[in-house]
């Protein structure tokens, strides 16, 4: 074996083998619970469909020679488990067991490889015993707490997208006002440079007190209203000079000084 396998590789293995509707499978599953619990298999699956015997099927998941060994030194410790069941699986990596060790009779195998299982042993069919309250409640609280572990895994991942979510949509309104302060800073910009330009006045040079207030001066007088009354204005100014130039002549032919 040039890859390590561990028991999550077997046990999703099984869950893709023994699947829903025809099946329901259960991890780490003991023989009752509280001061009744005195050994667990590592899967049991229960098949749903009456026309196939509602048949219960065990397995021992074994990656290591090491917990192989030592199973199988001790194979009756499986029938505190076993003994509910139609079917016993040893389930192991390929190459795992040897030509040496000693499998029970009764026993099937099931081989993993490349994410697969392949029977290489057929299990014979146990004479089960019927199935106590305390077996029963065993099996209960492995399903109560593998649907406890997926509601809150849901709820973890809503969680997650939701404050991914928050956090893009806090991400663009933040863009966005890059943006707008971007665009009225340009525009402020050019109002300046436009204003200078115009004027002959460099805003960051010049006094800004006193440019306010020469600025009040011209809206109060109505200079700033528009471009045709600024029109009307120098038409004003001109005929004022126009006049003034005329009684300035009349003046000096006059004699008068």
């Amino acid at each position: 074996m040039s890859e390590k396998i561990t028991a999550e590789d077997i046990r999703e293995s099984l869950r893709k083998r023994f699947t829903r509707p025809e099946w329901a499978l259960f991890f780490e599953v003991g023989n009752g619970t509280a001061g009744n619990l005195k050994r667990w298999a590592d899967a049991l699956a229960m098949n749903m469909y009456p026309s196939r015997g509602l048949a219960i099927v065990g397995f021992e998941i074994k990656v290591s020679r090491n917990d192989l060994k030592k199973e199988l030194e001790q194979p009756k410790k499986a029938e505190a488990v076993g003994c509910f069941c139609n079917q016993w699986y040893l389930v192991v990596p390929k190459g795992l067991i040897n030509g040496t060790d000693i499998i029970p009779a009764a026993w099937g195998i099931l081989e993993y490889n490349n994410g697969s299982l392949r029977q290489t042993k057929k299990p014979s069919e146990l004479s089960c015993q019927p199935i106590t309250k305390e077996f029963v409640a065993a099996i209960l609280r492995r399903d109560d707490e593998a649907h406890a572990k997926n509601i809150a895994q849901q709820v973890q991942s809503l969680s997650e997208q939701r404050i991914t979510e928050l956090r893009q949509r806090h991400e663009e309104n933040l863009k966005a006002e890059r943006e707008r302060m971007s665009e009225r800073h340009k525009q402020l910009w050019q109002s300046i440079k436009d204003f200078e330009k115009i004027s002959g006045i460099r805003i960051n040079s010049y006094n800004g007190e006193e440019l306010g207030k020469a600025v009040e001066i011209l809206q109060k007088i109505g200079i700033t209203g528009s471009y045709s009354h600024l029109k009307a204005v120098r038409r004003n100014m001109e005929m004022f000079l126009t006049e003034t130039e005329k009684i300035i002549q009349d003046n000096e032919r006059g004699g008068i000084t």
